[in-house]
Order: structure tokens, then C-alpha cells, then sequence
């Protein structure tokens, strides 16, 4: 009866029953095209299907780029609920979760302290992404921090973060 039961299971993808492991790729891809196309919610129902096929796994990128996405059409609960899943599920101890979390808080929800906060923890995972260091400086001239926001940028044009250098050649001295 096992033997059974295991032969069944390892058909049902080859069948159509089941999703094979690259299913959630497929979606994931088609998320990415739609997003890229602006069809947002068609993105997300992508993302949706990626997630739903990895399960019982978590595949960040598709949590992530479905909070974008739903932070693009306004749906900011829903948006941090899947950038805070990944972090709380995986324990993240990376930048990258924090970094997104932060872009969020910027762009749209407009909480500029909470993207500092959210920056400086995901710095504080790798001090060496020019990335998380130039949008801790987004942030910093948001509430004002003018002198912040330089010593930022030019940290990130020397970390590699060429963006960095057109805002350093405008607004710093």
C-alpha cells in the first residue's frame, strides 16, 4: 500500500494532478512580464500562483515583488502583510526583505522614519550594498537631512552605486 501511495504521488505532476517544483517559476515569470506590462493586479494573481505552488516552500521574490505590486495599486496593509511574512517566516538575517520593506515605506506610504529604521537594518545585514545605502539618503532628504542624505550618497558611489552620483553632483557640496 505504500509503495502504492508513493508511486502515485511521484505521477500525479507527470499527470496533471499535481505541480511540478519549476511551476512556481512559470508564474513567477509571468508575474514579472505583467508587472513590467503595469498589469498589476494581473502580476499579483501571478505571484499568487507561484506562491501557492512552492508551498509548503517560501520563494521570496514572489512574496516580494506581490507587495510591490500591491503597493502600486494602493493596497499598502496587504503589501507590508507579504513583505512582513517573508521576514517573520524566514527569520530574514539578509538586507534584502528590510531593503523592500523600506521602498515601500518610502514610495508609498510616505513613513520616511520607518525607511530609515527599515535601511539601517538592512545595512546593518550588509554595509556593503550601495543600494540600501542611497535610499537610507532618499529618506534622510525627505524629513530634511540634507547633510545625511550626501555623506549617504557619496558612501553609496564608493560602495558602487553609480545612481548615487548625479544626486551627490546636484544637491551636495
Amino acid at each position: 500500500m505504500k509503495k502504492l501511495l508513493f508511486i502515485i504521488l511521484m505521477m500525479l505532476p507527470f499527470i496533471g494532478i499535481g505541480q511540478t517544483t519549476e511551476d512556481h517559476l512559470v508564474y513567477f515569470n509571468k508575474g514579472n512580464e505583467k508587472s513590467e506590462a503595469k498589469d498589476y493586479y494581473g502580476a499579483i494573481y501571478e505571484y499568487t500562483k507561484s506562491i501557492e505552488a512552492k508551498l509548503p516552500y517560501i520563494y521570496p521574490p514572489s512574496h516580494i515583488n506581490r507587495a510591490l505590486c500591491k503597493a502600486k495599486i494602493g493596497d499598502l496593509k496587504s503589501a507590508f502583510e507579504d513583505v512582513n511574512y517573508v521576514i517573520e517566516t524566514l527569520d530574514a538575517a539578509w538586507g534584502d526583505p528590510y531593503y523592500w520593506r523600506g521602498i515601500i515605506k518610502l514610495e508609498y506610504s510616505k513613513d520616511y522614519y520607518g525607511a530609515i529604521a527599515d535601511f539601517l537594518r538592512a545595512i546593518d545585514y550588509d554595509n556593503k550594498d550601495g543600494r540600501y545605502v542611497y535610499f537610507l539618503g532618499l529618506a534622510k532628504q525627505e524629513i530634511g537631512d540634507i547633510n545625511g542624505a550626501c555623506n549617504d550618497w557619496k558612501k553609496a558611489v564608493k560602495l558602487g552605486y553609480q545612481d548615487a552620483s548625479k544626486l551627490v553632483t546636484e544637491k551636495c557640496n
